[in-house]
């Protein structure tokens, strides 16, 4: 299956390169959500779960599972402003 074209609207990142950098985040403090964009209809999706990441995604809009591992996410970060 080839990537909806949103996913172009919100492009996702390589797996490795993501957890990297989650994991700094999550050192300093920082509480992240993954995200990912669904292969199939192209809806963005947030994990409900903070500072865990999974390698599948079920799409809440139409309810294809994509495969996260392969195709990239990112995360949206939680922390204080001073």
């Amino acid at each position: 299956m080839q990537p909806h074209p949103n996913t172009k609207l919100h492009p996702n990142h390589p797996w490795d390169d993501v957890i990297k950098r989650a994991k700094e985040k999550i050192k300093d403090g920082i509480i992240v959500y993954q995200k990912f964009t669904c292969e199939k209809c192209g809806t963005r999706q947030t994990m409900p779960d903070p500072n865990k990441f999974y390698t599948l995604g079920d799409c809440e809009e139409c309810g294809h599972r994509t495969d996260i591992k392969k195709y990239g996410c990112n995360y949206m970060a939680h922390f204080a402003i001073d």
